[in-house]
């Protein structure tokens, strides 16, 4: 299979209009038979980012939507989260701090597990940080 779509939105979507781009993600994650994983890392206030998005990739008739906050190191090793992702058509990013992002996720089982699913077909979406975490190069913080 084929490295699989990435979709990187600069933030601010839209997520209470057309919902263009993340009406998007739901349709490369197979629609009805999309189950997307939203992970929270980079959020301050990952329960409540990750509600609301679940209720608009839901509304936006996601097959299943569940959210993940992988905190800290260790949470990128745990199994139950590593089937999780194992078992999804994609993988979303939140915003908030790339380097949060980065930092927990790099060189763990999740990130190792996140890289080879995306280069057999997993889709991967996020927004703002989790979008700027994807890149080669990051930027982080700086002058406005």
């Amino acid at each position: 299979m084929a490295v699989g779509p990435l979709v990187l939105i600069g933030g601010a979507e839209d997520k209470h209009g057309d919902c263009v781009i993340l009406r998007r993600v739901v349709e490369l994650a197979g629609g009805p038979a999309a189950h997307l994983v939203v992970l929270t890392t980079a959020a301050l206030r990952p329960d409540g980012v990750g509600d609301e998005y679940r209720r608009v990739f839901e509304g936006l008739g996601a097959g299943r939507v569940e959210t993940v906050h992988v905190g800290d190191r260790r949470a990128a090793g745990d199994p139950g989260v590593l089937e999780l992702v194992g078992q999804a058509t994609a993988v979303f990013f939140t915003g908030g701090d790339q380097l949060r992002i980065t930092s927990t996720l790099g060189g763990t089982p999740l990130g190792r597990q996140l890289h080879a699913r995306h280069r057999r077909g997993l889709v991967v979406a996020g927004t703002s940080a989790g979008a700027s975490a994807m890149t080669a190069t990051m930027i982080v913080e700086g002058d406005s």
